[in-house]
């Protein structure tokens, strides 16, 4: 019995040694300057509350730390990135994005193509980033001319207010149309096509870099307001439109009113 009892005991020890080389061999496995994964399946990272990156969401890729929404609400326009991806997992696939001095990470399997969540940086480049794209100074501002539903001029805008552009696309992203809530639709109202004029107008902010932008919906002039095109009904030649608030009304029809269009 005393014989059984040893091996046992020899047994147990040898196995708890393998399990310590094991975990010396993969110190991913460990958890990491007190980061640790939310299961064997993702690279999501639990972490302790942080007020500055409150919305975020880490992720661990081979022992590095990658964290997401540093550029606001922008869109990744360039998407240029690796054919290869360096991660696959329960939460997506990731692509390094090229043509940057920054280690960026892209998860391709996002529902929205370069929507803000998709888009990762390293941790300590965060901050960086994040002021960088919080400055005004480093984007360029362009009003886009669609004449006709087809032939298009871009024209710069030096001094647009970026706490407008901000309103106005905040006031487009809570009028967005969805077909399975009509609740939005009381502050719409249905007028003919044709009563819009040959143009449309969207507004742009592009980062300088070349990397993000954003766009603010289509946009029209109906009695001297600015009105956002809500949703076309085809074939009935109706569009349903919903004006704009005086104040950013007045304030975009001005700058429209200044482009060189061509009569």
């Amino acid at each position: 019995m005393k014989k059984v009892k040893l091996f046992l005991i020899c047994v147990i020890i040898m196995l708890w040694l393998s399990s310590c080389a094991i975990n010396q061999d993969n110190p991913s496995n460990s958890n990491t300057d007190n980061h640790s994964l939310t299961s064997e399946h993702d690279s999501i990272v639990v972490e302790e509350y942080n007020e500055s990156t409150v919305g975020t969401t880490a992720i661990m890729v081979d022992g590095v730390l990658y964290r997401n929404k540093f550029q606001g609400d922008l869109t990744l326009r360039n998407l240029k990135y690796g054919d290869e991806a360096i991660l696959k997992d329960t939460t997506g696939q990731y692509h390094r994005i090229e043509g940057t001095k920054y280690d960026l990470l892209y998860n391709v399997n996002s529902e929205v193509v370069g929507a803000p969540e998709s888009v990762y940086c390293r941790d300590e480049q965060w901050q960086e980033l994040k002021k960088y794209y919080s400055d005004s100074n480093n984007f360029t501002y362009q009003c886009v001319v669609k004449t006709n539903g087809v032939s298009t001029e871009t024209f710069d805008v030096e001094k647009l207010d970026i706490v407008k552009l901000n309103e106005l696309l905040a006031y487009c992203e809570e009028n967005e149309y969805d077909p399975n809530d009509f609740a939005g639709t009381k502050n719409a109202k249905a007028v003919s096509t044709s009563s819009l004029g040959d143009r449309a107008y969207r507004f742009k902010m592009s980062s300088n870099d070349g990397l993000f932008s954003v766009d603010a919906k289509s946009f029209s002039i109906l009695d001297n307001v600015l009105v956002y095109r809500y949703y076309e009904v085809m074939p009935e030649d109706k569009t349903l439109i919903i004006n704009v608030p005086k104040e950013l009304s007045d304030y975009f029809v001005s700058i429209i009113t200044n482009l060189t269009l061509d009569k």
